[in-house]
């Protein structure tokens, strides 16, 4: 029933999606991955697109190779989790990629989930991603079609952003530390952008394509830049979404240390920062920059089990832990 009034399209080659995508459209489009994110979303709002279009049967958009030129990862979005884990490619080159990849949620979930569903999960809020009932039940917010905030009820829809739905991806700091470039097909063609240009400070969408779009492929220049750790805090050791995720990169810069950070689970949106350590004096002075200038970069609220000024003190705690154990 949930599909009833939809029309489900399987492509099998990139050159008939391609084909398909070139055709202008004014129906509503959807595309399928591995559905651990989509088809919950389509259970809850009770909306489904008048055209679905299912990828897993496209070769093309799975697996991890090296370029031609041997200088980029090349990594095919519906390469589930469980395979980036364990990709030799990745073990070599990127090996906390694959490390991060196998904290996201469970192993059922990992065995069916993509890396493209990861850094384009919609962004979460407890009072939006539940039932339609329950959310009937206190009033439907921003990012349901309603007129309320229920975390900041004196929002309106002229506030910026709208919706504070947070990100939740754990893939994406890492990658974003890594420079990675995504390559994006649509009617208009192929274009290329950041990975960290995808996301926008609004939760009612977060990750956002040009309507007919899809990622085709997501590239990491080599060598990496810096050398790259993640941790994630959550309250289990399996299915949560990040409360928060700290990813560090430590490079050199001039002879100097630098500590570029990118942050997840604690705003709408990835959040991007640089320390250097060289400007202070002592080590506690820049520890204290740090916890100063992380706190003051983020926007938590209360929705999930840990209060929102415990997130912002664990940022520093994290990212001292990430470093001294570089």
């Amino acid at each position: 029933m949930l599909l009833e009034n939809t029309c489900v399209w399987r492509p099998q080659s990139l050159a008939e999606l391609r084909a398909r995508l070139k055709q202008s459209s004014t129906g509503t489009i959807q595309f399928l991955a591995g559905g651990t994110d989509l088809v919950p979303a389509l259970k809850r709002q009770g909306r489904v697109p008048e055209l679905l279009v299912a990828l897993s049967q496209i070769r093309e958009l799975a697996g991890v190779k090296m370029s031609p030129t041997k200088d980029r990862l090349l990594i095919g979005p519906l390469t589930k989790l469980a395979q980036l884990s364990r990709e030799p490619l990745i073990q070599q080159h990127f090996a906390v990629l694959g490390q991060v990849a196998g904290l996201v949620a469970s192993p059922q979930i990992r065995n069916q989930a993509t890396v493209g569903g990861n850094i384009m999960v919609d962004n979460r809020c407890k009072y939006y991603n539940q039932s339609e009932v329950d959310r009937h039940s206190h009033g439907g917010c921003f990012k349901a079609g309603g007129a309320v905030c229920h975390l900041i009820p004196n929002a309106t829809r002229t506030s910026a952003p709208v919706c504070r739905a947070r990100f939740v991806s754990d893939l994406a700091p890492v990658l974003i530390l890594a420079h990675c470039e995504l390559v994006i097909e649509g009617p208009q063609g192929e274009r290329r952008i950041a990975l960290k240009d995808l996301y926008h400070n609004e939760g009612l969408y977060g990750a956002r394509l040009n309507a007919g779009e899809i990622l085709t492929r997501l590239e990491i220049p080599l060598p990496l830049v810096g050398k790259i750790r993640y941790e994630k805090l959550r309250i289990r050791q399996a299915i949560d979404f990040p409360s928060l995720g700290v990813a560090l990169s430590v490079r050199d810069e001039g002879g100097s240390e630098v500590l570029d950070v990118c942050l997840t689970g604690v705003d709408t949106r990835p959040v991007s920062l640089t320390f250097r350590p060289s400007q202070f004096a002592t080590r506690d002075d820049f520890w204290q920059n740090v916890a100063q200038v992380s706190k003051k970069s983020v926007v938590p609220l209360k929705q999930d089990f840990f209060p929102p000024q415990y997130k912002r003190e664990m940022i520093a705690v994290l990212l001292k832990r990430l470093w001294e154990g570089n």
